[in-house]
């Protein structure tokens, strides 16, 4: 029986499995799990995740509210002098990565599927 892993590297792994619908949405997971401490939590200002990203800030926003929505992402707005506190949560992330495999795999399936039907 394998140990499952914790902390930090439990994030690491857990993202770096994760399939994403586009190149942004795995930077800004990626980006978010390399600064999490071994609970999963990390502080940022939105502009300096986007100037460490060069992702839009609308998109942050936009991608950290589904994410919220999913219960992956949570997170206590700062004010002025203080940095926003965020926390991914391991066993949502880890429940969101095994079903962004199953739905590759479903959509690579389809595409198979639809370019035997054109090679016929």
């Amino acid at each position: 029986m394998s140990k499952e892993l914790t902390g930090f590297l439990a994030y690491i792994t857990a993202v770096r499995e994760t399939r994403a619908s586009n190149t942004l949405r795995k930077c800004l997971l990626q980006y978010y799990a390399s600064n999490v401490n071994e609970h999963g939590a990390f502080y940022k200002t939105l502009i300096t995740i986007h100037l460490e990203t060069c992702i839009p800030t609308s998109t942050i926003q936009r991608i950290n509210e589904e994410w919220q929505k999913a219960g992956i992402l949570t997170w206590k707005s700062g004010d002025a002098s203080t940095a926003n506190t965020y926390q991914l949560h391991l066993p949502k992330l880890r429940a969101y990565m095994e079903n962004s495999k199953t739905a590759l795999d479903k959509r690579q399936k389809a595409k198979r599927a639809r370019d035997a039907a054109r090679a016929k």
